[in-house]
């Protein structure tokens, strides 16, 4: 058997096309993203005809870090077929050294059709490298892995090192997870480490250590799950996800934000009946527009109504729930962009439209409120917002803690959003608070002290 075995061509299997960007920073928006590795490999026929085309459908691997500690348990990952060769969907590692027990590919009846063989087996003569086969994962570069394999036909289980090539295969959720803690100093919320808890149907699944960067956690499947993350010195986090909630998130890392004991957070969404927000157009100066989906900021021409007009969005949001006397840390507008709006398909024709946000100082109604008769405004504390014509569909997350801070001294009339120049053609085009998609409905967060 060995004699022949010396015979068989072996594949070389070889890391294919793993590109991330990552990114080091302590602000926000800015994370240290783990690096994503691809396997992938081009079946070859054996003189023997044993196999010739497999079929690959999956890859069965497991991965240890350099303390030993198992960070992907036979993780099965789609192959997808290019040509005569195959790739995986990429799995996020963070940067360091690993090691790989086990390599098997399996057909679409999770039948294993090829396998590394082990160290000290039979077959392990037939690669240049048998199992464990060593990797390094490295920020801002290309990672790449190089594993042999043999057709698993060619013999037994125990011939490649594996006590049997039959698996139970187990389903699994990943998702990646980012902790931030708010920063009294900077006024900003920054990366962090913290532990954290996982159970689903009253069962503790999982808990540990996160580190200050993306983390990518591994679970069972469940029909639900409990996060719990604790840091000392601040409060405590706690949410239930379904598996769809985690799924959204193995790209786009989960965000956590954790304030310091001494903290409170009031967020403020708007829907149909509690938002309040309005278009003021230039061109139909005498009718209100309460109950549209949009917030606008245009400068462009109507043909119908006789040119150029202007648009402008007044929008108020009720802090009823803001004890008085709290001082505001940091007060966050998030303003959501309107994709299907029928000025966001024409976002390329759009002329540079840096905006405005100013104070509003009268009250309004939002069922009367028009051009003519609109509230005054102040350019006090007013928020320059940047061009983003470079960057389509960008949603706005605006820094209005001034703001807020004058409203608590003077009233809470609101916010107008007004572009800088009324040239047209240029526009900003966000949803307001009566949009059907409530995700893309304005919010207003305040974190203030207890």
């Amino acid at each position: 058997m060995i004699d022949l075995m010396k015979k068989l061509k072996v594949l070389s299997m070889a890391c294919l096309a793993m590109i991330t960007v990552l990114f080091s920073c302590n602000e926000k928006d800015h994370h240290d993203f783990d690096g994503e590795v691809q396997f992938g490999f081009s079946p070859v026929d054996l003189p023997s005809g044993r196999v010739t085309q497999a079929d690959a459908s999956k890859l069965l691997v497991t991965v240890e870090d350099s303390d030993g500690e198992v960070v992907l348990d036979r993780m099965e990952l789609d192959l997808v077929a290019f040509g005569d060769s195959y790739l995986t969907d990429p799995v996020s590692l963070r940067p360091g050294s690993y090691e790989i027990p086990e390599y098997l590919v399996m057909n679409s009846s999770s039948e294993v059709v090829y396998a590394c063989p082990k160290e000290g087996s039979d077959f392990a003569h037939l690669v240049e490298n048998p199992l464990p086969v060593s990797f390094d994962i490295e920020s801002d570069v290309v990672n790449q892995v190089g594993v042999e394999v043999v057709p698993a036909n060619a013999g037994t289980g125990e011939e490649f090192g594996y006590a049997t090539f039959t698996f139970n295969v187990v389903d699994y959720v990943q998702f990646d997870l980012a902790v931030f803690m708010y920063d009294l100093t900077s006024s900003n919320y920054v990366l962090t480490s913290a532990d954290y808890s996982i159970s689903a149907d009253g069962e503790d699944i999982i808990s540990g250590a996160l580190d200050s960067a993306t983390n990518t956690l591994t679970l069972p499947i469940r029909s639900s799950y409990t996060l719990i993350i604790e840091k000392s010195g601040y409060n405590t986090y706690s949410e239930t996800f379904t598996k769809g909630d985690l799924d959204s998130h193995q790209s786009d890392p989960l965000e956590v934000e954790l304030l310091g004991e001494e903290l409170a957070a009031l967020v403020i969404e708007t829907d149909s009946t509690s938002g309040k927000d309005a278009i003021l157009f230039s061109l139909d100066p005498d009718t209100n527009k309460g109950e549209v989906s949009a917030n606008y900021a245009l400068a462009w021409t109507w043909s119908d109504l006789g040119g150029a007009g202007v648009q402008k969005s007044i929008m108020e949001f009720d802090m009823a729930d803001l004890p008085a006397g709290k001082e505001v840390m940091k007060a966050t507008l998030k303003l959501k962009f309107m994709s299907n709006s029928y000025f966001a398909d024409l976002y390329h024709q759009f002329k540079s439209n840096e905006a405005l946000l100013q104070r509003v100082t009268e009250a309004w109604d939002e069922t009367t409120v028009t051009w003519n008769n609109a509230p005054a405004v102040t350019t006090t504390n007013q928020v320059e917002i940047p061009s983003t014509i470079d960057n389509h569909g960008q949603d706005y997350t605006i820094d209005v803690t001034q703001l807020v801070k004058d409203q608590q001294v003077d009233g809470n009339f609101g916010f107008m959003l007004s572009l800088v120049s009324t040239d047209y053609y240029r526009g900003v085009v966000m949803a307001s608070s009566d949009h059907a998609d409530s995700s893309l409905r304005p919010s207003l967060e305040i974190i203030y002290t207890k």
